[in-house]
């Protein structure tokens, strides 16, 4: 069974789209139609990997800084990459201790932020694979995504327990605000580049949250679930991009066959303009410099369909069966591409009977990391109030 891809993003200023398929990444240079396809480990050639071998190396999040041209990637076994995306050379190689949620570059891409499942978020020395990563952000929880500000300001993270936190920058010590009225998980953020103010978020409710991120207040809910067919299933955001130019926002849920669009023409009251009912579940989508969308497909028969900008419906081209003529990887059996959904908080904290058997042992192991951070939280409050309690008795014997 090939793989599907299951990441796409666009190498800005290059004229190239990166498709990652399980551990191997396919890019697509747009002018001239060429396919290069890049994997350090398992080679170049398809094969025929064990499913539990190809989950470990899989590629879970990639993130790239289009004025640096610099491309960063973790896979499922905890190893971190740093490429030059122009030479596709290896910068900064490392084993990260956790498994990462979440990349993002500084301003000035002098460094990485990574955050990982425990809840914390650390700093990297992009240029030093040696200097040790310095810790700035602890969540209780497992932290699900990171952007920062238009003005570089405020780096702004998300929780499964609800929360959105904006912390200054570089003194992430010092948090700025809480944004809250989500009711269930954040799984995806995004501060707009062409605002100093406005951040919008998306997770287990079934509204995007259009937030001032300065002032903490909630401007707009927009509905993602009207026109959409759910079943028994509940929206989950898988994916949140926005397209300055056209003033386009464009959202993923959570294996349903859609793909919903916002303008944003204004930001005080952004509107619904579209939305597109696809032929298979898509995983991940980007837009191109022109504005154009590129779905990833859960799907081998189809791994990439394209929306057309100014038909805003899916259309075939030349450049679309190129990259849907690579042939992928194969696996003996299928393995969950989906990993958000795993994170809704179930009743007596049981997981969907509709879970694959990987979601339901990602839930469980999601619980007893918060039960033991929970354990971890009760016990430095122990230890501080001992401490305060001997400071007092201590004073109090020396008065004496």
């Amino acid at each position: 069974m090939q793989l599907p891809y299951h990441l796409v993003i666009t190498l800005t200023g290059l004229d190239k789209l990166l498709f990652v398929t399980g551990a191997k990444i396919v890019i697509l240079e747009s002018k001239t139609g060429k396919i290069t396809t890049i994997s350090e480990s398992l080679g170049t050639a398809p094969t025929v990997i064990p499913t539990d071998q190809h989950a470990k190396k899989q590629l879970r999040t990639i993130v790239y800084h289009p004025a640096k041209k610099l491309l960063a990637f973790v896979s499922d076994d905890k190893e971190l990459q740093i490429w030059d995306a122009q030479t596709l050379k290896v910068i900064n190689k490392r084993t990260i201790l956790k498994r990462a949620t979440c990349l993002s570059f500084s301003k000035d891409a002098k460094y990485l932020m990574v955050a990982d499942k425990f809840g914390d978020l650390y700093k990297l020395v992009v240029d030093n694979p040696e200097e040790k990563p310095l810790l700035l952000i602890g969540h209780v929880s497992i932290l699900t995504d990171m952007c920062f500000t238009s003005d570089s300001k405020y780096l702004v993270t998300s929780d499964r327990d609800e929360k959105i936190r904006v912390n200054r920058y570089p003194e992430t010590y010092d948090i700025h605000r809480f944004l809250l009225g989500h009711t269930v998980f954040v799984s995806k953020i995004l501060a707009l580049e062409n605002s100093k103010e406005i951040l919008i978020s998306g997770g287990g409710d079934d509204w995007l949250g259009v937030w001032n991120y300065t002032t903490g207040k909630l401007l707009q809910k927009l509905d993602i679930v009207t026109g959409v067919e759910l079943g028994e299933s509940k929206p989950t955001v898988v994916a949140l991009k926005a397209h300055q130019p056209s003033n386009t926002l464009a959202v993923l849920l959570e294996k349903m066959n859609y793909i919903i669009l916002f303008d944003l023409t204004d930001l005080q009251h952004i509107k619904q303009k579209k939305i597109v009912k696809l032929e298979r579940e898509p995983l991940s989508f980007a837009f191109d410099s022109a504005g154009n969308i590129w779905i990833a497909n859960n799907s081998t028969e189809r791994k990439v369909d394209f929306l057309a900008k100014d038909k805003l419906e899916v259309v075939d081209s030349q450049l679309l069966k190129q990259v849907n003529n690579v042939r992928t990887d194969e696996v003996e059996e299928m393995f969950e591409l989906y990993e958000i959904g795993h994170m809704r908080k179930w009743s007596r904290w049981q997981p969907d009977p509709n879970f694959s058997l990987r979601q339901k042992r990602q839930a469980a192991l999601d619980h007893d990391i918060e039960k033991e951070e929970s354990k971890k939280k009760t016990r430095r409050g122990g230890q501080k109030q001992k401490e305060k309690k001997a400071k007092i008795a201590a004073e109090t014997q020396s008065t004496q």
